[in-house]
Formats: structure tokens, C-alpha cells, sequence
């Protein structure tokens, strides 16, 4: 019973909150079976990437990631591990101690340590420093559509609202509505995936108008990004990057048919991608490019 009660949430990984045993027995012994099967592809040796706090889930690209690099994934900081990665699904992350402490070591490179908030009022005022204008409106003053949501990651709680309004509410940011159409009834974004720099690849996400603000895509296509992005946008874009202290994620930029500029609106540093009903071929292309990145950037020739 002591061991079962030890190790409720998993053995070689610690799984969510509230996992039953079973389920976490069963990823356990899947896991297993996978460090086995890497360990032979590998020429005897076992490669492992930290990624720590949270586990990722099966869906997030990093998990997936590391499969096509044959590294096995944990989140037990006393496994032996080549990289780490800070992963904690929080707007604001609070669990980084850890991290930094393995980073003041050394001796493992930590990615993403310093990205720490993903609000959208902090990243709203780092992409004006960049870019030299905001997407940013005061709901006070300004007159018109604008849109209303949340300053927390991943709510798809964007609303129209006509301005000006008596109060700003809080935990709410208020920007601009760009006007991304595309064609007669859809909406364009640009999913842009960032391995130290953006990719020469993005990704096309169309929508509908009436679900725009939703975590939906319809028939997402692979382009190259110079097809979308001018190369003072893409410079600017990386700056940008840099600025918030981004190695590992992605962003969605949107462009504005009225005044031709691009916004990003939204950065992830725990994807899940690539988007859903992504073509096969355009699947397997995207994670071979960011396998290259990835070794390029991140692993040494040993470890590589």
C-alpha cells in the first residue's frame, strides 16, 4: 500500500493531479516499452529530455518532438536527462526555481527558462517596444468595434464589443479588431513555430468569421513563411522573440487588410500541434524541419 500511495501519480513520470493508478501504470509501462525501443534505435544509450515541471500530454509538440529525435521524456528531475525544458502550463509560471537552479550548475541547458509570461497585456507592450505600435486600444476613449478577452493564455473568450464603455473590466485586455478575412466568409491566421527563430515554414489557419475567436482550424496549410511575412517582418518578429526570452514555442500573427500590418496576438510556450486536420505530408515535413532546428540549436554533436 505505501508504494502504491508513493507513487499514486507514477513511477517513471509524475503524471496530473488526481491520475487513477491504473492510467498512471499504464503510461508508465507504454513508456518503458518506447525507452527500449529508442535505446536499441540509439546504439545502446538511452537520450532523455527534462521536461519539467508539468509532464507533457501525448498532443503537445514537444512530446511528439521527441519522438522523432528518439529521446525519451520525463519530468523526475532524479533521471539522468542531456536537455531540459521548463514546461508549466501557466500564464504566469510560477515552478521555475528548479530550472534555474540546474541552469546555475552548469551543467544541462534549461530552454525556455526565462519565459515566464505569456499574458497577453505583457506581450501586447513587448510587441509595441519591437514594432513601434500596439494592437492595444483604450475602450474609454476609442470609438468603435473592438474586441474584449482575457489576459490569461488559452481562453478563446474573445468578444466584439462597440466602444466606448463606462468601465474596463479586469483581467481583460482590449485591442484592436483586425480585420483578417479571407475570401468572403473566413478568417486567416498565421501560426508561426519558433526554434530559437521562426521557421522557414508557418502554418495557415482558416476559420469562419462567426467561430473567428475559437480553437479551431479548417484545412490548416504548410507555406513558407517568406510568402506571408516581408523580411523586415520576419526580423522584427525574432527581435521580438528575443525580447520576451521565447527559445521553444509559437505565435499567432495576424495581418490587417486595412493597414497591411501585422499583430501577433498570442504566444505559446506549451504547443499542441501541429493544428488539427493538418495533411499528412505537411505533418511529416514540419516536425523534420524542426527536428534540424532543434539539433542545430539545442543539442551538442555528442548528443545529437
Amino acid at each position: 500500500m505505501y508504494f502504491l500511495k508513493k507513487h499514486r501519480r507514477g513511477i517513471k513520470n509524475k503524471y496530473r493531479r488526481g491520475i487513477p493508478v491504473l492510467e498512471a501504470a499504464h503510461k508508465d509501462l507504454l513508456l518503458f516499452l518506447k525507452e527500449v525501443r529508442f535505446y536499441f534505435r540509439n546504439n545502446g544509450r538511452h537520450r532523455t529530455m527534462l521536461v519539467y515541471p508539468h509532464f507533457p500530454s501525448r498532443g503537445s509538440t514537444i512530446y511528439k518532438l521527441a519522438g522523432h529525435l528518439q529521446f525519451n521524456v520525463t519530468n523526475r528531475l532524479s533521471r539522468e536527462y542531456k536537455l531540459a525544458i521548463y514546461w508549466e502550463y501557466l500564464t504566469f509560471r510560477e515552478e521555475y526555481r528548479e530550472c534555474e537552479a540546474l541552469a546555475e550548475k552548469g551543467h544541462i541547458r534549461v530552454i525556455n527558462l526565462h519565459s515566464r509570461n505569456i499574458g497577453k497585456k505583457y506581450i501586447n507592450q513587448m510587441f509595441r517596444d519591437v514594432f513601434g505600435y500596439s494592437i492595444s486600444i483604450d475602450p474609454l476613449s476609442f470609438k468603435g468595434e473592438c474586441v474584449r478577452k482575457s489576459d490569461i493564455n488559452a481562453k478563446h473568450d474573445g468578444t466584439i464589443i462597440q466602444c466606448p464603455i463606462d468601465h474596463a473590466e479586469e483581467g481583460c485586455v482590449y485591442q484592436k479588431l483586425v480585420d483578417n478575412s479571407w475570401g468572403d466568409y473566413s478568417v486567416v491566421d498565421f501560426r508561426l513555430i519558433v526554434i530559437k527563430t521562426v521557421l522557414p515554414y508557418l502554418f495557415l489557419k482558416f476559420r469562419k468569421r462567426s467561430v473567428r475567436f475559437k480553437n479551431i482550424s479548417e484545412n490548416p496549410r504548410l507555406a513558407l513563411t517568406s510568402k506571408f511575412l516581408r523580411p523586415e517582418e520576419i526580423e522584427n518578429i525574432n527581435l521580438f522573440v528575443q525580447h520576451i526570452q521565447l527559445e521553444y514555442g509559437e505565435l499567432d500573427v495576424l495581418r490587417d487588410n486595412g493597414d497591411g500590418k501585422i499583430y501577433i496576438v498570442d504566444v505559446n510556450n506549451t504547443p499542441q500541434g501541429p493544428p488539427k486536420h493538418t495533411k499528412r505530408s505537411d505533418n511529416k515535413k514540419i516536425f523534420r524541419i524542426m527536428k534540424e532546428a532543434f539539433v542545430t540549436n539545442f543539442l551538442s554533436e555528442q548528443e545529437a
